[in-house]
């Protein structure tokens, strides 16, 4: 759709030029028509970012080996951040364990710290996608195990009398998660002469922030917040807000803040200890990442004036 058209062309080719690109898509908890991210089973719907991006990665992937001989090597990952306590899951891990994919693995999966500045995802599954196909397979996998777990998370929270019924999922943030699904691509040249390789990594991070909180016209706001983000300010104000470890989701205000003091080169990163900041100080941080925000405004009528502040 227009999104796909708009958003993805540059960063599919920086990525295949061998940098790493972040597209993050902030939900509006009042928007219900979904289907941004990761698409919809109904035909007169867009494909979704990711399915575009996997389909247009893999052809420029082709054009590129007939261009220029290189190799290459499509990976797969996908992470959920639980929205209330940012326990980080690996979606990918039933099917690595069925396939055998990735051998034997330390069991367990772990951020780690690697400096102030960046941290690591330690332990998660990255399955080999030598096809668009495979790695559409892999995508519906995630979204399976991710549906699995809202249900289950669903269920025990009507079993708990945090909900009278699975049905007031859609008025509370109880059930929110956030989606990060990755494609890492490896590449390399021999050289004919020397007989030499050469080679590296890029990655294209597809990212669906959940953000669902008290006051909705943060989403609104953000707009114009991100879109003066982009070049690095002394003038700008600090960001305070505390670093302790959080317990509870990041609110929509809180997400923002980690986005902006990445983007725009601060030092400091608030709520440094959060699993999910961490996550998104992985995927912006980079020296060269390309990244392009997306957020999803509510089409109601009523709602028009939130969207335009």
């Amino acid at each position: 759709g227009d999104i796909c058209a708009a958003a993805l062309p540059d960063i599919i080719q920086a990525v295949v030029s061998g940098s790493d690109c972040c597209l993050i898509v902030l939900t509006n908890c009042r928007s219900n028509h979904g289907g941004i991210i990761t698409g919809s089973d109904k035909p007169s719907t867009d494909l979704g970012i990711i399915p575009c991006s996997i389909s247009w990665l893999f052809k420029l992937i082709a054009e590129q080996k007939e261009q220029t001989g290189a190799r290459f090597s499509v990976r797969v990952s996908a992470l959920e951040v639980d929205g209330q306590d940012e326990s980080v899951k690996d979606l990918l891990v039933e099917v690595a364990q069925a396939s055998d994919a990735l051998g034997a693995h330390p069991p367990g999966l772990y951020l780690r710290e690697e400096s102030v500045a960046r941290s690591s995802v330690e332990n998660q599954s990255e399955l080999r996608a030598p096809t668009p196909e495979k790695a559409a397979f892999y995508l519906d996998s995630a979204l399976n195990a991710r549906a699995r777990a809202n249900k289950q998370h669903a269920t025990a929270l009507v079993q708990s009398d945090a909900l009278h019924t699975l049905s007031d999922l859609q008025t509370s943030n109880l059930n929110t998660s956030h989606f990060f699904f990755t494609l890492h691509l490896y590449q390399y040249r021999i050289e004919k002469c020397g007989g030499s390789s050469e080679g590296g990594r890029s990655r294209l991070h597809l990212i669906e922030l959940d953000a669902r909180c008290p006051d909705a016209r943060d989403v609104a706001s953000a707009v114009s917040r991100i879109s003066t983000s982009n070049t690095p300010s002394s003038a700008s104000p600090p960001i305070t807000t505390s670093s302790r470890m959080t317990k509870t989701k990041l609110s929509t205000d809180s997400i923002i803040s980690v986005i902006l003091s990445i983007l725009s080169g601060q030092t400091y990163t608030p709520y440094r200890h959060s699993p999910l900041a961490r996550l998104l100080r992985d995927c912006l941080g980079g020296v060269d990442c390309q990244h392009c925000i997306v957020i999803e405004a509510s089409s109601g009528a009523h709602h028009y004036a939130e969207n335009l502040q």
